[in-house]
């Protein structure tokens, strides 16, 4: 029907684009909805991911088949398997630790645990650990220093001890993960003594473990003992390395702003504190490379309650029914006083 001046009724010529600009909106609203969902959606996928995983090879060695009797050590491999148990009380699986321990902590398996079977597990969000308590060594003729597998033989350091150089290859090189953490308790007395003329081996001991945390970003070298000073263990820190025994106090005392969560600034200033006051101002630690300011080392809510008593409790070794004898006691921190046990490695450059 048409009007009286020949033209359709308004509303029959509007309705189309009344219709078109309606789908239009509605479209453009259900565009801006599903957009916002999507932009909503996106952190709670990021909280969703992980965050990496964390791996760890732990070598501790005390008695060495190829060193007299003088030079053995005492509580080493307690110390390693002290410090495995904190990390899995710190969440970090059983199976995501190699742990080697006197006749297990060959060369030959601490070179396949670092150089194979890290690099077949870990990736680039993951956290390693490279732990050591045993014996290091540093080649004058050579400037190289090393860590003492159990099989070393101190006449064939070149093709039986773990170089630094070694390391830094299948740490810089070879492992994936956005950061390595390297703990050595290692510097002793039996080959570091400064005061049997042994300071310059120590500084130059150091000068190779800086080239190792030099070797990738993200990679940090964390020492019981500074230059011209030697690590401590005995009876009087529970039959374990005192630098490991604090460690595990750390644990429950280090945490300064209670967020569960254990940083390596905070390890460290809990050590060098700890350490200073356990041996009169003689051992303090030392590390080199990344900062750990804004990596979490420990979880403390789970092992502040855990009771296992080698990592924390300070009797862990000692007898109950009678007490330590005083050599036993002092352990290799204040020796008594004995015949000097010459090295069987050559020391002359």
């Amino acid at each position: 029907m048409k009007s009286s001046k020949g033209r359709l009724p308004p509303y029959k010529v509007a309705a189309p684009f009344t219709v078109l600009r309606m789908r239009f909106i509605k479209t453009i609203c259900w565009l801006t909805a599903l957009s916002a969902g999507m932009v909503a959606s996106r952190p709670a996928v990021a909280q969703d991911q992980p965050q990496g995983r964390k791996w760890a090879v732990v070598v501790g060695v005390s008695k060495y088949p190829k060193l007299p009797g003088g030079q053995q050590l005492q509580f080493a491999d307690r110390d390693a398997a002290s410090f495995a148990a904190l990390l899995k009380q710190s969440g970090v699986t059983e199976n995501n630790i190699k742990l080697l321990m006197g006749p297990q902590a060959t060369l030959a398996a601490i070179k396949s645990a670092l150089g194979e079977w890290l690099p077949k597990s870990t990736g680039r969000d993951d956290t390693v650990y490279v732990y050591f308590s045993g014996h290091a060594y540093f080649e004058r003729e050579f400037s190289e220093g090393y860590f003492l597998a159990y099989d070393t033989d101190p006449q064939s350091l070149y093709s039986s001890g773990l170089s630094i150089s070694d390391l830094k290859v299948a740490l810089g090189r070879r492992v994936r993960a956005a950061q390595i953490v390297v703990v050595a308790d290692a510097v002793r007395r039996d080959f570091f003594d400064p005061d049997a003329g042994l300071a310059s081996d120590s500084t130059g001991f150091f000068h190779s473990l800086e080239d190792l945390a030099f070797a990738r970003p993200a990679l940090t070298v964390l020492v019981a003992s500074s230059p011209a000073q030697f690590s401590r263990e005995g009876q009087r820190w529970g039959g374990m390395g005192v630098f490991t025994k604090l460690i595990g106090d750390a644990i429950a005392n280090a945490d300064g702003n209670h967020d569960g969560a254990l940083n390596g600034d905070e390890v460290f200033d809990y050590l060098r504190e700890k350490l200073a006051q356990e041996t009169s101002g003689k051992q303090q630690p030392w590390r080199a490379g990344g900062s750990l300011a804004r990596v979490t080392l420990f979880t403390t809510a789970q092992t502040a309650r855990s009771t296992t008593p080698r990592m924390v409790d300070p009797t862990v070794g000692a007898s109950t029914t009678k007490p330590p004898q005083p050599a036993a006691t002092i352990g290799r921190t204040e020796p008594p006083t004995k015949p000097e046990v010459k090295s069987t490695i050559n020391t002359q450059p």
